[in-house]
């Protein structure tokens, strides 16, 4: 009898999808609601398969997919979020999109079934992927920051430095605020793949377009 982990934090979800792999599939299936839980279970026995939730409060799916793949376990991940759905096909991830019916996920989970071993390269192709990208999110982020402690306007710790008369910094003539620097956008859409943004200096001076890319972007709970 097949055996599937199901991981997503939302009960009610959880509790459909596995009780339509039940019926369709005839399949045992196992709820985990975190990465920490799954991550153990993924560990400690051998699964068929892993339909992992994308975005959860403690771990990525996409870390998770690379958890299972490590113990040999095919996985599915299950994207909500435009951003998810997004970084899921620019890595290549096996995923469903929601919303899907159930039948779809019976179609997608049959497949990844019927080729197990290539899914598992699949994960740890996407994985190798998702690294590269967080790689270079980083290294943008470390130059932004260096460009950033350079400007005459800025100081390193993205505050503005008075003029030389002692008058106050340049304002923007639009909103009558000061002109801070704020990320290129860019390296915000980079930051998909990074875990947090906790060590963006100044965040909450950003503007209000950086804003709305960072809240689009963040996959996990800061």
């Amino acid at each position: 009898m097949l055996r599937i982990l199901l991981v997503d934090p939302d009960d009610s979800v959880s509790g459909v999808l596995s009780e339509a792999l039940t019926q369709e599939l005839g399949a045992v299936v196992t709820c985990a609601g975190s990465g920490e839980v799954a991550s153990r279970a993924l560990r400690g026995t051998q699964w068929d398969l892993a339909v992992v939730e994308a975005i959860l409060p403690d771990m990525t799916g996409f870390e998770l997919g690379e958890i299972a793949a490590n113990n040999n376990v095919p996985g599915l991940l299950i994207a909500g979020h435009p951003q998810a759905q997004e970084r899921c096909r620019a890595l290549g991830y096996p995923h469903l999109d929601k919303p899907f019916s159930l039948s779809a996920l019976q179609v997608a989970a049959t497949t990844v079934l019927r080729d197990a071993h290539r899914n598992v390269e699949r994960l740890h192709e996407a994985y190798e992927r998702l690294a590269a990208s967080s790689l270079q999110a980083r290294r943008m982020i470390e130059e932004t920051r260096r460009t950033w402690s350079q400007s005459p306007g800025i100081s390193p710790k993205g505050c503005e430095r008075p003029n030389a008369d002692g008058s106050a910094g340049e304002r923007d003539p639009a909103g009558g605020r000061p002109r801070y620097h704020s990320l290129p956008v860019e390296v915000l859409a980079a930051l998909g793949s990074v875990s947090c943004f906790r060590n963006i200096p100044q965040k909450e001076k950003m503007d209000e377009r950086s804003r709305r890319t960072i809240r689009r972007c963040a996959w996990k709970q800061q």
